[in-house]
């Protein structure tokens, strides 16, 4: 298997994917002058580069022979997911009334990546309907490394395992999902236009 090192190498030389969201805020016109002339430098810039590498789609498609705790009713699932890296920041599904055992999610999620030297991590809950006495109980949860989605071209769709313990592997049913990556290339470029003084030049020259 590739390094950690010479993926990241490969992702860092070329761009996967550009996300349409992210375009307008990456291409700025900077207001640099050269000397003596009115040059003005289109600069692809990324922002926060210390502190943004790309950004994570995953598509949570369903979850299935998972413990179903509730001894009443189908159970009420929804999942969390995020970034071991920057574990603070999760976003959550929407719930899945009566989903038992073999909930269908069908939705999408984005997550920024700050660094490719983690994981995701994919929870999955159980909501609790008396929330004044019994907190939502966690069933179980996945990790995938980013760098075997790296290694699949920044796409990579699987069926995981689930767990409920982080030492042992205890078997909790399966998640399927969707992963692609999506990185910038972290250099800034400067594309000089042609400076002024030397447009007129041209110009005069070729009305002779």
């Amino acid at each position: 298997m590739e390094s950690l090192q010479s993926v990241v190498s490969v992702v860092k030389s070329s761009v996967i994917a550009e996300p349409d969201k992210h375009k307008s805020d990456f291409f700025a016109p900077s207001g640099n002058l050269e000397k003596g002339t009115e040059a003005n430098r289109l600069e692809i810039v990324v922002p926060n580069l210390e502190n943004f590498s790309g950004v994570l789609e995953v598509y949570m498609h369903r979850a299935r022979d998972i413990h179903n705790i509730s001894i009443y009713y189908k159970q009420d699932v929804y999942a969390k997911l995020c970034v071991t890296s920057d574990p603070e920041n999760t976003v959550a599904t929407k719930i899945i009334y009566g989903g038992g055992r073999n909930p269908d999610f069908n939705e999408n999620c984005q997550l920024d990546v700050k660094t490719v030297d983690s994981s995701l991590k994919c929870e999955i809950f159980m909501m609790s309907r008396i929330t004044s006495y019994l907190e939502d109980q966690f069933l179980g949860f996945t990790l995938v490394p980013l760098s075997e989605v790296l290694i699949n071209n920044g796409k990579l769709e699987k069926e995981c395992s689930l767990s409920t313990t982080d030492f042992v592997h205890s078997p909790a049913g399966f998640v399927q999902l969707s992963l692609a990556y999506a990185t910038y290339s972290p250099e800034v470029m400067a594309i000089p236009t042609v400076p002024k003084p030397l447009a007129a030049d041209e110009t005069a020259q070729n009305q002779k």
